[in-house]
Parts: C-alpha cells; structure tokens; sequence
C-alpha cells in the first residue's frame, strides 16, 4: 500500500492510542458509563430460606397450586439440574403474570432466579438450569396482576452436590 495511504491510518492511530492512555489516567467515575441503581427485589436473597420467602411475599400469604413445575426427581450431578417452570395465564392486561420466583431450599444461597413478566410476553414460561448443593425441595412463587400468590414445590434427589463435585475433580 502506498505511504499516502498509510499516513492518515496511522495518525488516526496514534490520536487513539493518545486517547486511551488520557482516559487510563482520568478518574474511574470519569469513563464508567451511567448506571441505574440496582432493584433491591431483583438482588440475590442470601439468607435463611424463611427470610428469603417473607422478603419475596412481603407480608402477602401464597396459595398452593397454579404453577407447573418440571424438574427430574433424580439428578446425577447438582452442576446442571434442568427445571421448567409454567404459570398458565391468560396473559392480557388484567390478568397476567407479574413475577417467578425460583428458591433452591438446601443452597447456602436459597435465592435461585427472579423472572419478571409482562401482558406482552405471551405466556409465563421460564426454562433454565439450576445449580443444587444437595437433595432438596425446590419452591417456586409466583406473583400475579391481582397481588395474588401462588407457590409450588417440587423435590429432586441430587446424586453429587455441585460443591462437592468439585472437591472430587480436584
């Protein structure tokens, strides 16, 4: 390529590197980018399983049923334990889903997974893995548009808990 060509690229260049190593130097405050402050519902509960529960409910009580939970009753390791979660709902603006709660009863951490819904999701299913440290009952909330509670559990047998699993690799 010709040197008339490469001239522009490589000041182009150069002005960035200058660029990045001025912002190297500025505060951190200066170059991170605005963040909403983050929802105290929606953070991980790394409480008691009780505590956890009466923060979700929030004083509210929860009826049994309504929710449909898949979940092996055996899982072989508790790395990866597959769960399917559906709240069957009409899913229009006066009737709807508004969140799922997912809670491992037995983890060190019992908050698992917050799903949030709206009338334009369609329908309120969740799929996606669970991390379980021993055999134990798995409790799933959901909330719905009227302020009504639902729950179900679910138990599952786990083979080799994910803590120690790794103890065994290693």
């Amino acid at each position: 390529m010709p040197f008339h060509l490469l001239a522009p690229r490589r000041r182009w260049l150069q002005r960035l590197g200058a660029w990045g190593m001025g912002m190297s130097i500025l505060p951190s405050g200066w170059t991170q980018a605005n963040t909403l402050p983050p929802n105290p519902r929606l953070t991980p509960i790394e409480e008691s399983p009780e505590t956890a529960i009466k923060k979700i409910l929030r004083g509210a009580t929860s009826r049994r049923g309504r929710i449909e939970v898949q979940l092996a009753s055996i899982a072989d390791s508790g790395n990866l334990v597959p769960i399917k979660i559906h709240v069957p709902s009409a899913m229009t603006a006066s009737d709807y889903v508004c969140e799922v709660h997912i809670l491992a009863m037995r983890n060190p951490k019992p908050w698992a997974a917050t799903y949030e819904f709206t009338p334009s999701s369609g329908r309120a299913e969740v799929e996606t893995n669970l991390r379980l440290s021993d055999t134990q009952d798995i409790l799933v909330l959901a909330r719905m548009s009227d302020d009504s509670w639902w729950h179900e559990t679910s138990h599952v047998v786990v083979s080799i808990g994910a803590c120690e699993s790794m103890e065994l690799r290693y």
